[in-house]
């Protein structure tokens, strides 16, 4: 049997509780770390998008209506960096550092991959008009254009690859549209590859103190293999 080598990336440390170290790495993503387009500027909830507009102008109707729909999240939590290039590079080295080893990546969404909190769903909009709504949630089309290569880099080296998110989009009747939108970076992504987070309870002692995240309860259920 090959030697396994694991990594979660996320950007909520809480989610790492619970995890076994011998098993598998956990990277965090700073959330502290404010997006390009709202540094050194007092942030409200629409400041992203209008910075956003600003750098890079478009029929941003669909934009306009996603903060509409998502105006409490948007409110509470300012934009951040997501996986950076530094993220990348070293990501990069450890696939091939680790070439003749068996390689899980697990990856959060909301402000990991993406630098935002969330998504809205649409109908009936182009693809054009999709990836530029894309383009919003991970930053600008430069950011995504560098999550695309990181992902065919990792399919091209054989990297089993998912999404592992407590953004309850991921599943129910907006399953299909969240994956339609990770396709647009991963086109190979497999529909079975996108794990809802919260699929399980936060795992507490007798006296109420978080012992295991979600995440971690289903990497361990869903993974026997894996974390056994």
């Amino acid at each position: 049997m090959k030697e396994r080598k694991i990594r979660f990336y996320d950007n909520e440390k809480f989610n790492f509780i619970g995890f076994s170290p011998k098993k598998m790495e956990c990277i965090l993503i700073n959330n502290h770390k404010e997006n390009i387009l709202i540094r050194k500027k007092k942030y409200y909830y629409k400041l992203y998008y209008h910075e956003y507009i600003k750098k890079y102008p478009f029929d941003h109707e669909f934009i306009r209506l996603s903060i509409y729909h998502n105006y409490i999240i948007y409110n509470e939590k300012p934009p951040n960096k997501g996986i950076e290039k530094k993220h990348i590079d070293e990501l990069n080295h450890w696939v091939v550092e680790n070439k003749k080893k068996e390689k899980y990546i697990f990856f959060d969404w909301d402000r990991t991959i993406t630098v935002t909190e969330g998504f809205s769903y649409f109908y009936n909009i182009s693809k054009k008009q999709l990836n530029e709504y894309l383009y919003y949630l991970v930053g600008g089309k430069e950011r995504f254009l560098d999550l695309q290569s990181l992902f065919s880099f990792l399919e091209k080296n054989k990297v089993n690859i998912y999404i592992l998110t407590n953004n309850p989009t991921s599943t129910g009747k907006y399953r299909p549209y969240f994956i339609k939108l990770i396709r647009l970076f991963f086109p190979k992504m497999k529909a079975k590859n996108l794990l809802y987070g919260c699929k399980y309870d936060y795992l507490y002692d007798e006296n109420g103190n978080l012992v295991k995240s979600s995440k971690i309860v289903l990497l361990e259920k869903e993974f026997p293999k894996l974390f056994s």
